[in-house]
């Protein structure tokens, strides 16, 4: 991983370590990966060291391949999502309708979820296409035994509308602005 992204994965481990008894139990702890990260030799081992610095069985650590660039179908890329899935890491493709995170990766890859693109859960506000996207996606998911996210939720409408197709894992503004450490103390001592 570039040095930033393990620094960044080394400041979160010592965050959730000192905010632990604040936060509950199974918690989605979720980091984005480009494609190209994933491929590189060594992803597995930092991945599963910063899973080693978190307290034991009581979070989800979940990996958001991004969609900026296809993810090689090679064997070692199946291997690395394998052996995520068997250290109880899951993989998600982020943003799945938009870029490279298409049909064609479900097919090719054996992942754990996808995350529903912003674009489309803005768009349940003006019309339809977006909720049968949405619904589709929710469908396709389901049937591949797939968990499905939803983010940039931002109105209790367009939660209320993802509830209704099924998708109970939501984020976005409406839940919370991001929140720097102290911020996240605060909230969740209150």
């Amino acid at each position: 991983m570039p040095e930033m992204t393990q620094h960044l994965l080394r400041q979160v481990a010592e965050d959730i370590n000192e905010l632990d008894s604040l936060l509950p139990d199974g918690l989605h702890l979720s980091f984005n990966a480009s494609p190209s990260q994933i491929e590189k030799p060594g992803f597995v081992f930092d991945t599963l060291s910063f899973l080693a610095a978190l307290p034991l069985e009581k979070y989800r650590l979940v990996v958001e391949v991004t969609e900026s660039q296809p993810l090689a179908n090679t064997p070692e890329v199946a291997g690395t999502i394998l052996k995520l899935q068997l250290a109880d890491v899951a993989v998600y493709f982020d943003d799945f309708g938009t870029g490279c995170a298409n049909l064609n990766c479900i097919e090719q890859f054996n992942v754990d979820g996808l995350k529903i693109d912003r674009l489309f859960v803005e768009g349940l506000s003006s019309g339809a296409r977006s909720a049968s996207i949405i619904s589709l996606i929710a469908g396709l998911a389901q049937s591949q035994k797939m968990d499905v996210i939803a983010e940039g939720v931002e109105t209790a409408c367009q939660s209320q509308a993802l509830c209704e197709m099924g998708i109970q894992i939501q984020q976005g503004y409406l839940f919370s602005n991001a929140l720097s450490k102290t911020q996240l103390q605060q909230y969740l001592a209150a």
